[in-house]
């Protein structure tokens, strides 16, 4: 047996075991944002993608995450109370070393590796992705991209 055929074997899953691993992709933020699926919203700086998609956020019954590596101290604190008005976290990345950007990148790989549905059913928001990785580092861009893909395929959204 060529050895190549033994690692495309052991990366085999059948149609039954994608089928349980399937999410209906119905909206979840919006009617633009599916569940299980990753968005990007782009638009020059300050047009109000922030608070566009915050005040849409209010009327989705998932869980969110909203990582907001954006705002400085005075616009993030008025974000952090509004989302806490409208039961979901935001956290406001770099206000210590345990949610700096690039950490909470590792952190997130490091919770996948241990329990790969934690983020089932849960919206997760990086405001602005290029806080937390550099776009024009493929090798970065690689690795965050994969993250991102192992959160939609166990059914959560980005």
């Amino acid at each position: 047996m060529n050895p190549l055929d033994d690692i495309f074997v052991k990366a085999f899953k059948s149609p039954e075991e994608l089928e349980k691993m399937m999410v209906d992709s119905n909206p979840v933020v919006g009617n633009f944002i599916l569940k299980g699926q990753m968005s990007f919203i782009y638009g020059p700086p300050n047009v109000g993608k922030t608070i566009i998609m915050m005040a849409l956020l209010k009327d989705t019954t998932e869980d969110v995450i909203y990582l907001n590596a954006d705002d400085g101290i005075v616009g993030g604190t008025e974000k952090v109370k509004l989302a806490q008005s409208n039961n979901y976290m935001m956290v406001l990345c770099g206000t210590d070393d345990n949610n700096d950007p690039r950490t909470i990148v590792k952190t997130i790989e490091q919770q996948l590796s241990k329990d790969n549905e934690f983020y089932k059913d849960k919206i997760v928001i990086f405001d602005t992705v290029k806080k937390f990785v550099d776009p024009l580092d493929k090798k970065a861009s690689a690795y965050f991209l994969q993250i991102m893909r192992k959160i939609t395929l166990s059914g959560g959204s980005i």
